[in-house]
Order: structure tokens, then sequence, then C-alpha cells
């Protein structure tokens, strides 16, 4: 039987069929330049798009009316219409960074039309800042003209391969080079959240610094804030495991007290292990070993739950045979720090 326009050919069908999966892989979102490599027409995608089976948000950029709307799809979005990359808040949410953190949510309005995923909105050291809510940020060289319609751009003069990379599919900044850029929205707090994050994870403190030294230019930029945080004295040491427990040491010493040792390791003092110092007791978020004295952060992030309960008493109840005394601050303390500080300078001195 000859073809005709409302029969698709057996090419056309397969054409079609690799463009969706393709544009699965991609959040749904293929570029008007992606899809001329397939066995597809210009005119059989803009019937497409009369059928509601493809959406056009912007010129050059197609979605696919089948995949769900998401934050993540906004990202794909920016990054195909504007030729740039996902940075600043919107790369460190992208990367899991700690205090940027976020959840997808599906809309579609009453007319039919989409937008983009919200996030959890949190109070920064734990989740998004409160405006940030499925905020897309993204960094293009100067020479891009291209408008960008509802995103936050930035531009630079400094954007080298090395600062790429892709993630769930999307061009982003590097991590290091996100770090560099995110204390031009930020706050320095915020920043070193996220740096402690880094490397916790395993990210090389080298690498961070040395891309620091390669982006910064005079200008308004994250790069100070990034070098103000690496130069904060307290920053010797071991990692915290948290920005929470970051926040208790400094809270303690703006009380007044010496500064801690972190991570610090209790020891039963019987036995062999360990160099002859015995078996590992507790391992204390910071501590005063001349005092015997230590402070855990017991947020809900890391503490909750019954089984995780008594293990914390049964370490305590060991902690205090060995003449320790410890102490537990919680959100509230840290948000309301004059009798939390109190208690442990009193507690300090009757152990000095």
């Amino acid at each position: 039987m000859p073809q005709t326009a409302s029969t698709p050919s057996h090419s056309t069908t397969t054409g079609l069929a690799a463009l969706l999966r393709y544009a699965a892989k991609q959040h749904g979102v293929i570029s008007a330049a992606e899809a001329a490599n397939f066995d597809v027409t210009r005119a059989q995608l803009r019937s497409g798009t009369r059928r509601g089976d493809w959406l056009t948000p912007h010129s050059g950029v197609l979605i696919s009316a089948a995949a769900p709307v998401t934050w993540m799809q906004r990202c794909m979005v920016a990054t195909q219409r504007s030729g740039g990359l996902i940075s600043h808040r919107a790369a460190a949410r992208l990367h899991g960074l700690d205090g940027f953190h976020g959840s997808e949510s599906r809309t579609r309005s009453a007319s039919g039309s989409r937008s983009g995923g919200g996030s959890r909105v949190g109070s920064g050291i734990d989740g998004v800042e409160s405006g940030e809510a499925g905020l897309v940020e993204l960094t293009v060289p100067d020479s891009k003209s291209r408008a960008t319609g509802d995103f936050l751009v930035h531009r630079t003069c400094v954007l080298a391969p090395e600062d790429c990379t892709v993630t769930a599919g999307i061009a982003v900044t590097s991590i290091a080079r996100t770090l560099a850029d995110l204390g031009a929205v930020v706050s320095d707090d915020r920043v070193e959240q996220a740096l402690d994050d880094a490397i916790r994870r395993g990210y090389s403190l080298r690498w961070i610094t040395e891309t620091l030294d390669r982006v910064d230019r005079p200008g308004p930029s994250g790069c100070a804030s990034l070098r103000r945080v690496l130069a904060r004295p307290d920053r010797q040491g071991p990692i915290p495991d948290s920005m929470f427990e970051r926040s208790m040491e400094r809270m303690a010493v703006a009380g007044g007290m010496p500064q801690p040792e972190r991570q610090f390791c209790v020891y039963d003092g019987l036995g062999s292990t360990h160099g002859g110092l015995g078996i590992l007791v507790a391992q204390l978020d910071a501590a005063w070993p001349a005092a015997k004295l230590g402070v855990e952060a017991h947020s809900a992030r890391w503490h909750d739950g019954n089984r995780r309960g008594r293990a914390d008493q049964r370490r305590d109840n060991r902690l205090a045979g060995l003449g320790w005394e410890l102490l537990y601050l919680s959100w509230w303390d840290l948000q309301h720090p004059a009798r939390f500080q109190s208690d442990l300078a009193a507690a300090y001195a009757l152990r000095c």
C-alpha cells in the first residue's frame, strides 16, 4: 500500500522511538540540533508538537510530554538553551553537597502546562535556604549572548574544560569550581559547609585550592569567600562529621572554653589492642581530655532511632565508669547558646 501522510513509515517510527529513548536519558529534553541526528523530519516534530507530544519551552529545545517534570529537567533545559553549565547553588545541589540538598516534585497546571520541580526548604545547615527551591543557576562564557529565559545567569571569562563535568546527564561545574563560585551568592559558613562535605567525600583539598588559584580574578566572585574559609584558624585537624559539629565547637570556644580536640577517641586501657590503649569505647565529637569532658552533637539527623539510642546509652555508661562526663547539644541549644555555654563552663571548672 502506498505510504500516506497519516501513516508513518517504519523508519520514521524507529527514528521517533530512538529519539524518545535518547531524550529519556536527558530528563526528557533534547535540542533541535540533537534531533537532527535521528531519522525524524522537522515536519514530523512540528506535527508532534501540535498534538502535544512535544513541548517547546524555548526555541531549539524540545521536551517529551511523557517525561516527568523535575528540577533536573529544568536544569537540562537551561544548559541546552544557553550552552552553559549549571553552577553556584544549583551545581551544589546537583552534586548533593551538604547544605544544598533538595527533593524533586512534579506539577502540572490545570491547563496542562508544567512547572519546574520544587525542593524541601531547610534552614541552611541541612537543606536549601528559603527562596532557593527550584532555583536554576548557570554560568555561560562572556561570549555567549543567547537569551536564557527564566534562569539566573552568571557570565565569566574563565571557564576551562576542567571546570566542566556531567552529573545525572547534565553539564555542571566541577565540585572544585562550584566551591570557588559559591561565595558569590551564599555566606562563608555555607561555603564551608559544602567544602567540608567535599573533603569528607574524598575530594582533594589540593585540587580545590589549585582550581581556586586558577579561576581567581579581580572583581566580584566567590573566590574571596573560599579563601577566607580556608584561612580560618580552627580548620586544622580532622574535618567534623557535620556542620552541626563544627558550629558546636565554635559555640563552645565563643563561650570561653579552650579549643577542644575533635573526634577524640576514648579507650578503656585494658588489653593490648590499639597499641596497648585497650578497646575503643567512644569517639567523641569534641573533648577536653585533661578534664575528661566531652560534648556530643545530638541532631535528629545523626542520632535518631531506638537502636542508636540504646547504643549511645551503653557507651555513656562505659564512659562514666572511666570517669568521663558527657554533655549533649541539641539544635535548640545551638540556636540559644547562653545556657549551654554556662553549663559547659561550669562542668569544665569542676573537673579541672
